[in-house]
């Protein structure tokens, strides 16, 4: 399920991602920056990891769409990879966004970069100093 937050980051801009946060509207274990990554949001990436947000996190609640089990739960760091996001997967390396780590099925961001043909996103995560 994707929270109004989650919209908001993909289709917003920073000062309504804000509001919400100051309404109560929580970061820690949401798909707020995997959206963002996603969509390619560059400036609302940086704006959530401002905010305190765990680049390495991978969320997981009750209200979790099946699709997105189906796909595998990963990072945000996933989410700009599968998308083919260059600039978004080379912001979250530059803030310290682990490549190694694998999403609930056990692919990691060049896995599922690979797998979709990615081709520049595959570069970019393959000079990692960190991928295996």
């Amino acid at each position: 399920m994707h929270s109004v937050l989650d919209q908001a980051v993909s289709f917003s801009d920073i000062e309504v991602v804000d509001e919400l946060l100051r309404h109560g509207a929580k970061l820690k274990n949401t798909n707020a920056l995997k959206s963002a990554a996603y969509s390619g949001r560059a400036d609302m990436i940086e704006h959530l990891l401002g905010k305190g947000i765990d680049v390495n996190e991978i969320p997981d609640y009750p209200e979790m769409l099946n699709q997105e089990r189906e796909l595998g739960l990963g990072t945000a760091l996933h989410e700009a990879a599968r998308n083919g996001q260059v600039e978004a997967v080379q912001l979250l390396l530059d803030h310290e966004a682990n490549p190694q780590l694998k999403n609930t099925l056990g692919r990691t961001a060049l896995d599922l970069a690979r797998e979709k043909d990615h081709v520049e996103v595959v570069d970019v995560l393959s000079k990692t100093k960190t991928t295996s």
